[in-house]
Order: C-alpha cells, then structure tokens, then sequence
C-alpha cells in the first residue's frame, strides 16, 4: 500500500476547495445574481467582465483535481467491500460525472463573457443552464453519498467510523434541495436562495470536508500487514 501516494491526492481537496470556492469569490457570485432580473441586467454580468473568465479558468482546474480525494476515498472503500468492490467503482464513475458538471458550467461561462455583442437571450440561456448544471443537477452527488453512506454502515467500522455513513446520508438529503432550483426565479429555492445556494453550497463543503478528515485517518490507520516469514525446517526434521 502506498500511504504518500494516497496522501498526496487526499490534499488535493485544499486546492479543489480554494480554486471552486474562490471562483465564485471572484466572480461575485456568494450569492449568485437574482435569475429574476431583466435579460439585460443578467446579460451585464458577463459583458467586459474579465472577472468571470478568471473564475471559469479557476473553475476548470478546480473540479479536475477532484478526481484526485475521490480515488482515494475508493481505495479505502475497497478495504471494505474486498475486491469485488461495486460501491468504490460507482463512486469512482459518480465522482467523474460530479466534476464535468463543474467544468461544463464553467464553458459556457467563459464562452458567453468571451465575446462581446452576443445577443442577451443567448447570454441568459446559457447562463441558465450553467447554474442549472452546478447547483441543479445534484443526482450524481447524492448517489455518491448514498453509496458511500450504504459502504459504510454496511462496514464494522474499523474503515469509516459509522457516523460517517450517516453523514453521507444526511447530506445526499440536504443536495435534494437543488432539484427544484429549476422550478424558481425567487425566494429560498432559486438558484440565489437561502436553499438554493447556501444550503446546497454548505452541504457539499462539509460533506467535502469530512470526508477528507475521516479519510486521512483512515489512510493513516491503514498499515499493510507483513506477510508471515516462513519458519526454515531443520535438516534433522526432513
């Protein structure tokens, strides 16, 4: 087993965190603009505003290196499930889809802010379906809790402590709030609202952040066992 290798990926989280978390910082977007407004008043946010391809770019990066916490967090499922590992190929494949929809949203972020003149219905479509795709589009993230959550529990918890099973599951809950982003322009569920944004938002980081806590002390705890040092028989005894 190679500790400093799953180690190393495991910090990958801090850059995911820092690059996903700052691009909404440096867009301005802790909270979104209202999807309520006029088109002309959405459409303002992305003309000559060097602003968002600076954050489509930190966007990229950021949702890449997810891919890194992620297999680590398989290869510590594996020590559960043994080597017919359904649970760890699922969160695994989950986990790849979770990152295109951050990289997919932030395209068609950069392409609307790159040039200038596109018409404002254009502008405010796909800035739609950007949001629709990063906050809306939670089933892959709530499978990956609930697989995770099922891996655990399922566990003696030697691996995972059981109340990360738990965590899982209650998370994989609170994302359920995004499905109904598409249903709203204002009020708590839109994509600016108190649900809508901060819940989704909040519940992904801690998930984001226990996971890698619990994990690093699983990767610590995880000590390859030696193999037996076979006993020579004396000549005498043959």
């Amino acid at each position: 087993m190679n500790q400093l290798a799953q180690k190393i990926c495991l910090h990958f989280t801090w850059l995911f965190v820092a690059l996903v978390g700052g691009a909404f910082a440096v867009a301005g977007w802790i909270p979104p603009f209202s999807p309520n407004g006029s088109f002309a008043q959405i459409a303002g946010h992305f003309h000559h505003h060097q602003n968002v391809r600076i954050a489509s770019a930190m966007f990229f990066f950021g949702g890449a290196f997810f891919v890194f916490p992620a297999a680590v967090f398989a290869a510590q499922l594996r020590r559960i499930e043994g080597p017919r590992s359904v649970y760890a190929q699922a969160q695994m494949l989950i986990a790849a889809v979770g990152v295109l929809f951050i990289m997919i949203p932030a395209a068609l972020w950069l392409g609307i802010s790159y040039y200038n003149g596109v018409d404002d219905s254009v502008v405010v479509v796909l800035n739609a379906t950007a949001w629709f795709m990063i906050l809306g589009a939670v089933a892959s993230a709530i499978l990956q809790n609930v697989g995770l959550g099922f891996c655990i529990l399922g566990s003696d918890g030697s691996v995972y402590p059981r109340w990360v099973g738990y965590v899982n599951l209650y998370c994989g809950t609170g994302l359920m709030v995004g499905i109904l982003i598409p249903f709203f322009k204002k009020g708590p569920f839109a994509w600016n609202g108190v649900l809508g944004f901060w819940v989704v938002a909040t519940d992904f980081f801690i998930w984001v952040f226990v996971m890698y806590f619990t994990t690093l002390q699983a990767v610590n705890a995880d000590v390859a066992v030696p193999a037996p040092v076979e006993t020579p028989v004396p000549v005498a005894a043959r």
